[in-house]
């Protein structure tokens, strides 16, 4: 029997999410107790940065960049590939994933905001109410910590979270004329490079010192997992559900996410689901579907994930 492209489309982005899901619980299964947070991103920039050249050489070729053009380039990869997978995989190694997963709902928030200020996208009664939902839900998720008791290394692993989603949020709102004007691969291609530069200082240092010798081998299977599921097939995905669905239907899909960490979470016995989480989850939902309801910014929210 014959699978539509549609259907197909939906099972990419399915796999998508179902991808970012394991990945919060996955990572935290290996940093920080056999590598580093930062050596992690190390590995995770540069192998990117190899992957797309290899993708754009040989299975996507498109034009050059023009010269102008990496002044933003540089600019995207500083908050794209850089300052943001620190912030997040630091983050991640300190809170729980559901707590991670439910911040990481803010997104289209995040985005709406950047429209409304870089591209003064008008903003109604409603759309406020809804910014002030999922505030009032990231909030409250953040003062809980991880579990009933005050953590205070789960609540600033839970706030930087929160700012890798702002500055993940300001490179999608940046790179738009590059968007319009480029191939994502291309895009990303350069953006990785430009973060493997980034990250040498800061990542490679602990990177190195990671003891490979006593990393058991289902460790090994989730590193590649990180590095091959996480940044390639991801993109891979998502690009084929674009070219076979509408933006809108394909911006649906980042609310599974949470809901699938949260499975997988539980199922493995990393996390716990309270009412708090619950709550604060229900608050950011109901929040970005009364705030994220505008052209301009479902526009931007469907440039591929880094």
């Amino acid at each position: 029997m014959k699978i539509s492209k549609a259907l197909q489309a939906h099972f990419a982005l399915f796999f998508v999410m179902l991808i970012y899901g394991a990945n919060y619980t996955i990572s935290k299964e290996v940093m920080p107790e056999f590598i580093s947070p930062l050596g992690i991103v190390m590995m995770r920039v540069l192998f990117g940065a190899c992957s797309f050249w290899i993708l754009h050489l040989f299975f996507f070729p498109s034009p050059k960049v023009d010269k102008k053009d990496f002044k933003l380039l540089l600019i995207c990869a500083f908050f794209g590939a850089f300052i943001n997978q620190i912030l997040f995989f630091m983050g991640l190694s300190m809170t729980a994933p559901i707590n991670a997963a439910v911040i990481m709902l803010m997104m289209p928030i995040i985005v709406f905001l950047g429209a409304v200020l870089v591209f003064k996208e008008k903003v109604s009664t409603l759309n406020m109410i809804g910014i002030g939902f999922g505030c009032l839900g990231a909030f409250l998720i953040i003062l809980a910590g991880n579990g009933s008791s005050f953590n205070l290394s789960s609540q600033f692993g839970d706030i930087l979270i929160l700012i890798n989603a702002c500055c993940f949020g300001t490179y999608l709102l940046i790179s738009q004329p590059l968007v319009k004007k480029y191939d994502n691969i291309v895009i990303l291609k350069w953006v990785f490079t430009f973060g493997t530069i980034y990250c040498m200082p800061f990542c490679m240092p602990e990177l190195l010192k990671t003891n490979w010798a006593v990393i058991p081998t289902h460790i090994y299977w989730y590193i590649a997992y990180i590095l091959l599921f996480v940044t390639v097939f991801t993109y891979l995905f998502y690009s084929f559900g674009l070219q076979h669905l509408p933006s809108t239907v394909v911006g649906t899909y980042v609310y599974t996410q949470p809901v699938i960490a949260a499975i997988i979470a539980i199922a493995a016995g990393k996390d716990e689901l309270t009412v708090i989480k619950i709550a604060a989850a229900s608050l950011i939902f109901f929040g970005v579907y009364l705030a994220s309801k505008k052209p301009k910014s479902q526009e931007i929210l469907k440039t591929v994930e880094i």
